[in-house]
């Protein structure tokens, strides 16, 4: 994905060498910017030194001094946790501001609002920098990810995901943060040149709307980072999953455009025995989302989990990425195998098509085999009864049909596999 902060950084550095001094205000978000970006690139580059040639993915000790020594523990998170409220709370009252409306009266009341601002954006930022460096040291410096269950709150899978959160390119606290800066930088510059007759207020809509969209994008990336710091570890699994069950709403959509007729102006038309594939794997697809939405919180009715399980931290990884393999496995089989084998891609082709479908389904059957077991044995026992009901029993025995439903959709659309004709071209 481009990097969408080149074209405004070069929008707004320019500018800046054009008129020689710049207002604090500019120079604010401008430096606040500058800093931001500089952590963006360190970040990077310690995770380049993770994935060098040689590393296999093994993560490198940082060379920063400053956190070479230092290890996360229950403070730094509780203090995280707190800094992202007070993040929150700060770009609220920034994109509060900055309606163009508002700043255009009583401007100068409204720059010194933005000053404090800016100064205690420093500071959060700086504290945060902080901690993720120690979080992307501690990664490196965990020896064991398998018996790691006796550190209770304290356990790696933790911090790897709070450090994801915070640092992982589009999705991350700090790219957003990074991309609010400059908007905001923009949108001052451009209200500063702007008079009444002046026709600037088409860009003033556009970064108004960046600054809006940015704002969209990280605060659930803050509430899922303070959800990493203090959350329960279930409350963490539901988080990594939710934006894999979203993407399998849309697998959804674009399967039954695949098999409606009227959809055959961007999808090949499948013959008769490729739609019977593609309705078959309806259920799969169905009773996927429909395990996740089950365990999530708006189902489970806000129930309170222990803040720790005894699952160590490879196990809450399994369990964790359970979406996300179900969701990679089921996007190939949609948007790649079945709409190949439709559109008829490759001479003699189908075979290896429905080859694909095969063994995908059948990882889909391990993933969730795995999953499951993962849950009887670790969360069922912990979740807690509602109004005198025995809660565990309703859960096991949901499952139980589940599984049973599960499993025969997914024998029937092997079987339809195995049967189907394959085509062959003379």
């Amino acid at each position: 994905m481009a990097d969408s902060t080149e074209s405004s950084e070069g929008e707004l550095m320019a500018n800046g060498e054009r008129e020689g001094q710049e207002d604090p205000v500019i120079e604010g978000f401008k430096n606040l910017f500058e800093k931001c970006r500089a952590e963006q690139m360190y970040q990077s580059a310690q995770q380049n030194r993770s994935t060098g040639p040689g590393l296999g993915g093994r993560l490198v000790p940082s060379e920063d001094p400053l956190v070479e020594q230092t290890d996360p523990d229950n403070d730094l998170l509780v203090g995280l946790s707190s800094t992202l409220s007070q993040l929150k709370q700060q770009i609220d009252a920034i994109v509060e501001l900055f309606e163009p409306a508002n700043l255009l009266k009583d401007q100068q009341s409204k720059y010194k609002l933005i000053l404090g601002i800016q100064s205690d954006l420093n500071r959060t930022m700086d504290q945060i920098f902080s901690a993720t460096r120690i979080l992307g040291s501690a990664q490196a410096k965990i020896p064991s990810r398998i018996n790691d269950q006796h550190l209770q709150a304290l356990k790696r899978y933790r911090f790897n995901r709070l450090h994801f959160r915070l640092t992982y390119s589009g999705p991350a606290v700090l790219f957003n943060v990074t991309q609010l800066c400059q908007e905001c930088g923009n949108i001052i510059r451009v209200l500063q040149i702007t008079t009444k007759e002046d026709h600037h207020w088409a860009r003033i809509a556009k970064y108004r709307k960046r600054i809006l969209g940015d704002r969209w994008r990280v605060l659930p990336t803050i509430e899922s980072s303070i959800i990493c710091a203090s959350g329960t570890e279930f409350d963490i699994i539901q988080d990594q999953w939710r934006d894999c069950v979203r993407s399998m709403d849309g697998e959804l959509q674009i399967l039954m455009c695949m098999l409606d007729p009227r959809e055959a102006t961007y999808y090949q038309p499948l013959t008769e025995s490729e739609t019977h594939l593609g309705k078959l794997l309806v259920p799969v697809l169905k009773l996927s989302r429909v395990f996740f939405k089950k365990f999530s919180k708006q189902t489970m009715g806000g129930r309170q989990f222990p803040l720790f399980t005894t699952m160590s931290s490879d196990q809450l990884d399994t369990l964790g990425g359970l979406a996300d393999n179900i969701e990679g496995g089921l996007g190939g089989m949609i948007e790649d195998d079945l709409r190949d084998l439709s559109n008829k891609a490759e001479e003699g082709g189908d075979s290896e098509y429905i080859n694909s479908l095969m063994k995908q389904a059948q990882k889909l059957e391990k993933y969730f085999g795995a999953g499951l077991l993962l849950i009887l044995i670790h969360f069922l026992p912990v979740i807690p009864d509602s109004d005198g009901s025995d809660t565990q029993s309703y859960y096991k025995d949901w499952l139980f049909v589940w599984h049973s439903q599960l499993t025969l959709a997914i024998n029937n659309f092997i079987q339809a596999c195995r049967g189907f004709e394959i085509r062959t071209f003379e």
